[in-house]
């Protein structure tokens, strides 16, 4: 049975997430050929996301009072990682996009517009 599957981009300028972008294929097989086969769609969809901005939920404060919605580090993005709350990042996306409530999704950041690896994961964990 196919699957809505989603690669995932972070677009990072001075180590601050700009905006987000998203490709989503429909696949069948199993989660780990799923998988490979995002990790070896990144240079191709990385061109073709969707770009979203950053929701608005998320702050970002520069180091004085000023608070700026809609931005967030890589450093404050890490942090949510940490708490396994990184997909909640991606949350108006996916309901955009239809996904599943557990959608397999490669996560690349683009820094300099250049992918690097980040994770991969489905959002049950």
């Amino acid at each position: 049975m196919k699957e809505k599957i989603f690669n995932l981009f972070l677009f990072i300028n001075d180590d601050i997430i700009q905006q987000l972008g998203v490709v989503s294929h429909e696949c069948d097989g199993t989660d780990e050929q799923k998988t490979k086969f995002l990790q070896s769609q990144v240079d191709i969809d990385l061109p073709n996301a969707q770009v979203h901005p950053v929701p608005q939920r998320y702050v970002m404060n520069n180091g004085t009072s000023e608070s700026i919605p809609g931005q967030i580090s890589y450093d404050g993005y890490q942090q949510l990682k940490v708490l396994g709350r990184q997909l909640d990042f991606f949350e108006d996306i996916f309901k955009l996009e239809g996904a599943l409530d557990t959608p397999l999704v490669c996560i690349t950041p683009v820094r300099d517009g250049k992918p690097a690896f980040d994770i991969v994961s489905d959002v049950a964990q």
